[in-house]
């Protein structure tokens, strides 16, 4: 998400050819082999980054994005519970248990 802002910040909002879900799929045997402070740092880093990129959109770039009909989800806490629900049940976790 944080190449796709950033390339509508400089080229305009066009749609992004990128299969989002095969993206994740051919990603997700590499991630699962990334040492798990790794994993977390990476994970934390991420969404830092995201946020501010979120934070530093104008309103008529969020327009644009809003017009373009481009599935994009500005409020990223949907999209992270889903993540974080995985990365807990690979950790042998349920999710929400706080890992006890």
């Amino acid at each position: 998400m944080i190449v796709l802002l950033r390339r509508w910040k400089v080229a305009g909002v066009e749609p992004s050819p990128i299969d989002a879900d095969m993206t994740n799929d051919a990603l997700q045997p590499l991630c699962l082999r990334l040492p798990a402070q790794a994993a977390i740092d990476l994970c934390l880093s991420s969404a830092q980054t995201i946020d501010a990129e979120l934070e530093s959109l104008s309103a008529g770039l969020i327009e644009q994005i809003e017009a373009s009909g481009t599935h994009f989800r500005f409020d990223r806490a949907l999209h992270r519970d889903d993540h974080l629900s995985q990365i807990e049940s690979h950790l042998g976790r349920r999710p929400g248990d706080g890992g006890a």
